[in-house]
């Protein structure tokens, strides 16, 4: 799959370069503020549904 169809998400800045990548970033909404500034998106905190947030975003 090319890259730039790829969504990836995290919150730590060993996520930086996955975010970075990836076709969609998205950050987590209680991430490090490195990640969430080179994200994409941010999207909910992970207690509140981070990764169903995101899905909801990208899937019509």
């Amino acid at each position: 799959m090319p890259l730039h169809r790829v969504a990836a998400i995290g919150d730590n800045p060993n996520d930086l370069d996955m975010i970075e990548t990836a076709g969609l970033g998205a950050a987590v909404g209680d991430g490090d503020p490195a990640v969430r500034a080179a994200a994409d998106i941010v999207v909910a905190d992970c207690a509140d549904g981070a990764v169903a947030d995101l899905v909801d975003r990208v899937m019509p």
